[in-house]
């Protein structure tokens, strides 16, 4: 693990600004640490960022999401081009780490040769994590068939029931 340094409050307010600026508007739940700045805290010193191998990386969730070929070449055009410019986003298990967003990256970075890869550690629980980075993404960046494959695999890797998946969504059970 190789610490990075985190950026300047000047860039976050930046990058900030020009999301708003865009219309992109994330509605981000409650955690149980308090909220998303709790959340995502740094790893012993690094603030919250990491050049992690791929080696180190479980890629459980990789299935949960489909794939789209163009999105993938101009992906992997960028990284070619100016580096990763966002870190992917990961949970602790143990002693490896679960990777929460960032599939295309992942599999970008291995495309072009490379070994190593920028991330960024969420201090949550993978259940939680998982929640969280839906509830981050919106409802109209993933498809109807993302959101039954993640809800079967709250079910059957964490043993919700349905009330449970509605509440930490903010759903009608008959969602």
């Amino acid at each position: 693990i190789h610490c990075r340094s985190r950026p300047s409050p000047r860039e976050g307010r930046a990058r900030r600004d020009e999301e708003a600026s865009a219309g992109n508007r994330v509605r981000i739940p409650r955690t149980p640490l308090g909220g998303p700045k709790d959340a995502i805290r740094g790893h012993a010193g690094c603030s919250g960022q990491m050049d992690l191998e791929l080696h180190q990386l479980d890629r459980r969730y990789e299935a949960l999401r489909t794939r789209s070929a163009r999105r993938e070449r101009h992906l992997l055009s960028s990284i070619s081009e100016v580096g990763q410019q966002m870190p992917i986003i990961v949970v602790r298990d143990g002693a490896g780490w679960v990777v929460v967003d960032g599939y295309k990256r992942v599999r970008a970075v291995q495309r072009l040769g490379r070994d190593v890869v920028h991330a960024a550690e969420w201090l949550l629980s993978e259940l939680d994590a998982l929640v969280l980075e839906r509830a981050m993404r919106g409802g109209d960046a993933d498809s109807a068939i993302e959101q039954g494959w993640l809800l079967r695999e709250l079910v059957q890797r964490f043993g919700l029931g349905l009330d449970e998946l509605a509440r930490r969504f903010d759903r009608s059970p008959s969602w």
